[in-house]
């Protein structure tokens, strides 16, 4: 569901020396003027530490990345030179970024003029985030920059929900077990569900945010998902579901499994060829396709003929007036009514066969645990800028829901069959 998405010690690194240790804490420090000025800030608090981790730094290197394992170690390249403390608050920075926590969290408390470190960071609690280690922190993209990543909000407001949408998990369950029976589990010559899963099963689903989706698809029937998400945050934290269900699990999923691809699903879709897919999916997220008559064409171009598509959109429950939107930042046509969502299903060549909308109580919750997750996380960090900009963001859009959007605006699934060419609709 679209969501309504320094410093370290002035000791410059010493090409000589190979080794430094990093630190992650619970809490983020009181800012200390007189040490920023410096190019430092106080050290962490040993009973505060939530994390530390080992780094090799290469200064002065073209880009700024985290590298990848070295050893026992995370390497990180920095593109800041060795002088002056600057490749240290590189290396806190990036770090900073990957975890979504605030810079001064960050801090080398071993080898400060060396290129071996160890950090510490604050802002990494194990309650919100989960354990993790520096394997975790891994940029698999090559195109990882830190000011792409727009996906916080998104990131923080849904890290407490099963899905990223209004629909509890017996809903989306109960679309699974649809979606088996129609495309992804042969069927024996009486009509009968085979309990038989279909090796090799091509699904593929946009805007896959923490691929909950993506995984029970994969446990329940062994075919092979495909997902595509923009943010960099929920994508590494899919990629760490994945390995945790379908990898690290005793014993290993046997058969299917989930890809994550990283990046603008616009972009995507364009390098997959027609008819590659037994289903394709999209809930929630039709904006990256370019709205919804676009996403319809997408996932139907790219769908097997008798194969199914299964969609998630919002929908104007009741024609708004005027005052209903005003104080919103949604536009009246934002939305359609239901009923217009399923013309350009038809008009797609596909046949809807079954559809659910959100009721009250599911949307409430999902509005709610969305809004707790926000307050929770600005609570923790109370003196950080990017949390008093998710906290304002996230009180403006609750007062917009409770006053106006509350009964107003719908959200319905969709699962249409693709029929083949010539078939009437």
């Amino acid at each position: 569901m679209r969501s309504h998405s320094n410093t370290c010690r002035s000791k410059g690194l010493n090409r000589q020396f190979p080794m430094s240790t990093l630190a992650i804490q619970d809490e983020p420090p009181a800012t200390d003027t007189k040490s920023a000025c410096q190019g430092r800030v106080p050290k962490p608090d040993t009973h505060t530490v939530a994390c530390r981790m080992l780094v090799k730094v290469v200064p002065g290197s073209r880009k700024t990345a985290i590298v990848g394992p070295l050893g026992d170690r995370l390497k990180i390249k920095v593109a800041a030179a060795p002088e002056n403390g600057r490749a240290n608050v590189a290396v806190c920075s990036i770090l900073a970024e990957r975890l979504c926590i605030a810079v001064r969290s960050v801090e080398i408390v071993v080898g400060t003029p060396t290129r071996r470190k160890r950090s510490a960071s604050r802002a990494c609690r194990p309650s919100r985030f989960g354990p993790f280690s520096w394997r975790d922190l891994m940029v698999l993209d090559e195109g990882y920059a830190p000011a792409a990543m727009p996906d916080l909000y998104t990131f923080v407001a849904h890290q407490d929900l099963a899905f990223a949408n209004p629909f509890s998990p017996e809903t989306i369950d109960r679309a699974c077990g649809l979606l088996g029976s129609e495309c992804l589990t042969p069927r024996s010559q009486s009509g009968v569900e085979s309990p038989v899963k279909v090796a090799g099963s091509k699904v593929i689903d946009f805007g896959a945010g923490f691929c909950e989706l993506p995984i029970r698809l994969a446990e329940r029937f062994g075919c092979e998902v495909v997902a595509v998400e923009l943010g960099a945050r929920m994508a590494q934290a899919a990629r760490t579901r994945i390995r945790s269900r379908l990898l690290d699990c005793s014993p290993p999923v046997a058969r299917g499994g989930v890809t994550v691809h990283e990046g603008d699903a616009g972009r995507f879709r364009v390098q997959i060829p027609d008819h590659s897919f037994d289903c394709a999916i999209c809930i929630g997220s039709s904006h990256a396709l370019g709205g919804f008559q676009n996403t319809v064409d997408v996932l139907s171009r790219l769908t097997k003929p008798g194969g199914c598509i299964l969609v998630g959109e919002g929908f104007w429950e009741r024609h708004p007036a005027p005052a209903d939107l005003v104080g919103t930042d949604v536009r009246f046509d934002e939305f359609t009514p239901l009923a217009s969502l399923f013309d350009v299903l038809r008009a797609a060549g596909t046949r809807p066969i079954w559809s659910v909308s959100a009721t009250q109580r599911e949307w409430d919750e999902y509005e709610w645990a969305h809004h707790r997750a926000i307050e929770a996380f600005a609570a923790l960090y109370p003196g950080d800028p990017e949390s008093r900009k998710l906290l304002t963001r996230g009180r403006l859009w609750r007062d917009m829901y409770v006053r106006s959007l509350r009964g107003l605006l719908g959200f319905a699934l969709v699962l249409a069959r693709k029929e083949p060419s010539g078939s009437l609709i």
